[in-house]
């Protein structure tokens, strides 16, 4: 039973030690004239806070269901939960809704190619199509 909760544990930490190395890339269609975006641009276009990137260009934010959680922990320093709140209580007001949920990268990425003002991040960079373009690394 011992031996079986120490492996447990085990596998927690490696998970945790995993986690924690995790980069996000967050991605756009090349046609976008943007080059970069700093964090708080990011965190405002997902939560609604403006609904345009800083050219004054329509943006469409997607989260990846996949690395949503990861994603609000560190850009908008909300867990879960906190999100769930902050999403019902925007709804309830009318003020808007969440970004529309797509299931993966691969999701996400395709998106994107059609959607040209679309916004979206992905866990692995090395594979994006030449039309897209990455303008945030969150570690």
């Amino acid at each position: 039973m011992l031996k079986n909760v120490q492996r447990r544990a085990l596998q927690l930490m490696m998970l945790l030690s995993v986690t924690r190395c995790l980069a996000l890339n967050v991605i756009i269609h090349a046609s976008n004239p943007l080059l970069v975006l700093n964090a708080a641009d990011v965190r405002h276009l997902f939560l609604h806070d403006i609904a345009s990137f800083p050219d004054g260009r329509a943006a469409h934010p997607y989260d990846n269901a996949s690395l949503r959680e990861y994603f609000y922990a560190n850009v908008a320093n909300k867990s879960a939960l906190q999100m769930r709140a902050y999403w019902a209580r925007i709804v309830f007001t009318s003020a808007g809704s969440p970004p529309p949920s797509l299931a993966d990268d691969a999701a996400v990425i395709s998106q994107i190619e059609h959607d040209h003002n679309a916004i979206g991040y992905v866990r692995d960079s090395s594979d994006l199509p030449r039309d897209i373009r990455v303008v945030l690394v969150i570690p």
